[in-house]
């Protein structure tokens, strides 16, 4: 089963969307749980995206031929195959972008950590904190990574029905969005999300659980 409105969570998750439509995502991810597992496994991307090498695409092609200068027959003009150029070049770039998702979701799903290549699995650290008066409980568990670190974030008694989003914080006050997801459940269940961000451990100094309308449930620590 898929659902069309599914096209446009990349975009989401990335804050690409204009305000308008943002909001019409997070109308339709509330009552669609096709979408909100979607929006569970896109959760990892903004951290990922931010270290993955994508090759410079060419700013320009070579100058349009002059209105009336003739072509030699049988000899197609260079501006298309340039053009074809750059779409290859893009595809190459989400199909990169997508094997570096995949790979990490795959290797993190169901674990507290990677392993590097002497075997050693990677040590978690793991915050938890409930904030008394939203009653919403968290428990992150923090992976250093090349790329920065994987969290993975279990949330009880989160509201039925509402658009999440964790914000990561820096030492040196930088703030990113690593993951956003919908709550699907009744008061009182668990819910597993995978993020990432691109800042590392021990340069994070706090973690917040946000709504769309910017309410924040939880702090950790």
């Amino acid at each position: 089963m898929t659902c069309r409105e599914s096209a446009d969570l990349g975009a989401y998750v990335l804050g690409a969307l204009p305000p308008a439509e943002r909001s019409a995502v997070e109308r339709h991810v509330a009552d669609c749980p096709h979408c909100t597992r979607e929006l569970v496994l896109l959760a990892p991307l903004p951290g990922l995206l931010r270290h993955t090498p994508f090759d410079e695409l060419p700013d320009s092609g070579p100058p349009l031929p002059r209105a009336g200068a003739r072509t030699r027959p049988g000899k197609a003009p260079a501006v298309p195959r340039l053009r074809s150029r750059r779409v290859l070049l893009a595809a190459g770039a989400t199909v990169s972008a997508a094997g570096v998702v995949l790979a990490v979701l795959i290797g993190t799903a169901g674990q507290g950590g990677h392993e590097d290549r002497a075997g050693t699995r990677a040590t978690a650290v793991t915050l938890s904190r409930t904030d008394p008066a939203t009653h919403v409980s968290a428990s992150m568990d923090l992976t250093a990574e090349p790329w920065g670190t994987s969290v993975r974030l279990r949330l009880a008694h989160l509201p039925p029905g509402v658009v999440c989003r964790l914000v990561v914080h820096s030492r040196e006050g930088r703030s990113e969005t690593s993951g956003t997801w919908a709550s699907d459940y009744t008061g009182g269940s668990t819910l597993t999300i995978p993020a990432s961000t691109s800042i590392s451990p021990q340069d994070i100094v706090g973690l917040d659980v946000v709504t769309a309308a910017n309410d924040v449930l939880v702090t950790v620590p």
